[in-house]
């Protein structure tokens, strides 16, 4: 015999036999008979039914389930043969004369079963037996089909669904409220990198948490999703040289973009190379070196030079934000754009968490922890998602209304971590002035998109001197924090506070806080404080609309 033979006949002996028919008229039969236990299978039953082998099964739960559904109580032998002969009567060619008094004599040998031959643990250890065997024969028919099914990553979620549904229907109880063991934990606030966040986080993000941030076309979700991504992955880095047991890991997920502009954009912000340096040159031979230094970089680098610091020049500035990027980041294309891989990004949050654990599994070697995640962006993901299962368009609003849920059940609190997820601003909001700040609900699709956030920031539209108004409609654990102004250094993706503009609520238009000082006199409009500082209206600054 050889060894694969050897081998198969081994694993044949360790597989379980399938159900006898008496053990499953017997799990049948305590399933119709106790409502505890009606209620535990009646969710997986519905959704999967009885495989076609045992199709007097399925027809005599249906009728039962029928039956509860209209009267909130199990039915009796005699209900369940009478609205069975009601249904075939319905049906008077689907079935034979035989086949009828089959059904009939099935339900009679159901409930003709000791009530003492009846137990709960043996009704629900052979129940998940059955399904589990329904489970396989799925799998098998799913991984037998000649190409790969369209729907491949919806099918595996529900797949994970109900196995997940299996494991819970003989999980113990739900533990106590407070075990003895409990004590209060903190929520593991850490500072994002990004200044003028921490100010509206208080003092940053934290686990489990998950972050919207909305903003309209072509202002700096990007820019800013990846600021937070890689400054994540630099602290870790920095955790790392200091001893850490572990390496932390930013993920950072691109639905709009592909691989090659990401990462131009993260090494142009992580090495703070101008980004025409690197998008209008082929290779790294060009890149200033520090014994010739560019007029930006002199003026980028004017404080550190004039205190006779030593300042790498580009290539040197490269060379060092790669060593960290490549150790603590992980951008994961999700465009499908990738020939090796063109269903990558068509399984929602599952397939992001799916993505973490493989990866996180390869680099074990490491000792390694998913720290954080970034998403860019919602609208985009929900669409390729639904694209490959083929779902109506009709239901879009409500994929997208659940992806923040979603991303909080399967990524934030399964790798106990904080999640940041992108999204577009409606049309309404894009032609608004840049004075004005947008609230969560003027998301693009979902009104209820922020339904499931901790916190959802918003940025204004983009004035002509890349200034955006930037602000909190939702945050769970913080008080209100008055709205500021960000700008947007695009040629190295840099996002800060813009603490010498303010808005000119007089004129609707952001303005230098010298200006206005200049021309403004105290006593002529009480919007703004008696020392110039900006006062900003309360969030929300649009106008609420009637069904608010």
């Amino acid at each position: 015999m050889s060894r694969r033979e050897s081998e198969q006949d081994a694993d044949k002996s360790q597989r379980r036999a399938s159900l006898t028919r008496q053990q499953g008229r017997i799990m049948l039969a305590g399933i119709l008979r106790r409502e505890t236990l009606f209620n535990m299978a009646q969710p997986l039953l519905k959704s999967r039914g009885f495989a076609d082998s045992h199709e007097t099964w399925d027809l005599i739960f249906t009728v039962a389930a029928s039956h509860y559904d209209q009267h909130d109580a199990l039915p009796t032998k005699s209900i369940v043969l009478t609205e069975l002969a009601s249904l075939l009567h319905r049906s008077p060619g689907a079935y034979s004369p035989r086949r009828k008094e089959t059904f009939r004599k099935e339900v009679k040998l159901l409930y003709s079963i000791p009530e003492r031959d009846l137990s709960d643990a043996y009704t629900l250890e052979k129940f998940q037996w059955y399904m589990s065997e329904r489970l396989l024969a799925r799998v098998r028919e799913a991984s037998e089909a000649e190409g790969t099914p369209v729907a491949l990553p919806q099918l595996l979620s529900e797949m994970a669904d109900d196995a997940a549904s299996l494991v819970e229907i003989t999980s113990d109880d739900i533990e106590l409220p407070f075990p003895e063991d409990w004590r209060p934990k903190s929520i593991g606030v850490h500072g994002t990198g990004v200044d003028f966040l921490d100010k509206f986080l208080r003092g940053g993000h934290a686990k489990r948490e998950v972050y919207g941030l909305l903003g309209p076309y072509n202002t700096c979700k990007t820019p800013l999703m990846l600021q937070i991504s890689i400054e994540g992955a630099r602290a870790f880095y920095e955790e790392y040289l200091s001893g850490s047991s572990e390496v932390g890991i930013a993920y950072h997920f691109t639905y709009e973009e592909a691989l090659d502009p990401v990462r131009l954009r993260s090494i142009s912000y992580a090495a703070l190379i101008d980004r025409e340096r690197l998008e209008d040159h082929d290779g790294d031979e060009h890149l200033s070196t520090g014994e010739n230094l560019l007029d930006y970089e002199k003026e980028l680098f004017a404080d550190a030079l004039r205190a006779g610091q030593r300042v790498a020049g580009e290539r040197g500035r490269m060379q060092r934000a790669k060593k960290y990027l490549n150790l603590c980041w992980k951008p994961e294309d999700m465009t499908g754009s990738a020939t090796k891989n063109r269903l990558r990004g068509t399984g929602g949050a599952r397939e992001i968490a799916q993505l973490i654990r493989c990866d996180l599994e390869r680099k074990r070697s490491i000792n390694p922890r998913c720290r954080l995640v970034t998403v860019d962006y919602a609208g985009a993901a929900i669409s390729r998602f639904m694209s490959a299962g083929d779902l109506p368009l009709a239901d879009f609003r409500h994929y997208l209304g659940r992806f923040p849920l979603e991303l909080k059940n399967h990524v934030a609190n399964v790798f106990d971590c904080p999640v940041w997820v992108a999204h577009q601003l409606n049309a309404d909001s894009n032609a608004r002035t840049s004075s004005r700040l947008s609230h969560h609900t003027d998301a693009a699709e979902a009104r209820n998109f922020a339904e499931n956030l901790d916190f959802c920031l918003n940025i204004g539209t983009k004035s002509p001197e890349n200034l955006c108004m930037f602000g909190s409609s939702k945050n769970r654990r913080t008080k209100r924090t008055d709205p500021i102004i960000i700008r947007i250094e695009g040629q190295y993706g840099r996002i800060s506070a813009a603490e010498d503009w303010m808005v000119d609520v007089r004129r609707n238009r952001l303005v230098p806080v010298s200006d206005f000082n200049r021309t403004h006199r105290p006593d002529e409009d009480e919007e703004h404080d008696t020392k110039g500082l900006r006062k900003l209206p309360p969030m929300p600054l649009s106008l609420p609309r009637n069904n608010e």
